[in-house]
């Protein structure tokens, strides 16, 4: 019998998932150096949604807000299995 949908271990995509675990610990150490620099003046902050985050919210919420939205889209992306080379659809 066909089966009607796809199973989540069909594929190994070992790459994948170290390169989805390499993009998590780099948005750690970006989120722990960026608040370190932050800490001496908002006008160090080059990135404008991180900055208005930070303003409106506070520096530690308004940078972990930022940093789970990019890691999630980027979890999101790799689930999906959407890159450069594909067509983004199943």
């Amino acid at each position: 019998m066909e089966h009607f949908y796809k199973r989540w271990d069909a594929e190994k995509r070992a790459f994948g998932d170290a390169a989805v675990v390499a993009f998590l610990v780099v948005q750690c150490l970006d989120g722990a150096l960026t608040y370190l620099g932050v800490r001496w003046g908002l006008g160090i902050e080059a990135n404008p949604l991180v900055a208005t985050a930070v303003q409106a919210i506070g520096l530690g919420a308004g940078l972990a807000v930022m940093k789970l939205v990019a890691a999630g889209l980027g979890m999101l992306l790799h689930l999906t299995a959407c890159t450069r080379w594909s067509r983004c659809s199943r």
